[in-house]
């Protein structure tokens, strides 16, 4: 059995939404759960198939099989770009 390895996680933020494509295998994104008496929510995607988060969900990503993603980041523009000094 392979490793699995972790994406992102244990528990990502992203700042802004965020978009996760699946283009070969298969993961698993962990996002919170709903209400406290409830577990977490598992959602499985395979090849093709796409997951948006909006900002402030917590996420994580886990590999079921030999796997590549394409995470998109989004940017609203509502902040100015930090240059370093």
């Amino acid at each position: 059995m392979g490793q699995r390895r972790l994406a992102a996680g244990p528990d990502a933020v992203p700042v802004e939404w965020l978009l996760i494509h699946t283009v070969a295998g298969r993961v698993r994104v962990r996002l919170p759960r709903l209400a406290p008496q409830h577990e977490d929510r598992i959602i499985e995607l395979q090849i093709g198939q796409l997951l948006a988060l909006d900002r402030g969900i917590a996420y994580a990503i886990e590999a079921v099989a030999n796997s590549a993603i394409v995470l998109t980041l989004g940017w609203s523009g509502d902040d100015e770009p930090r240059n370093a000094a």
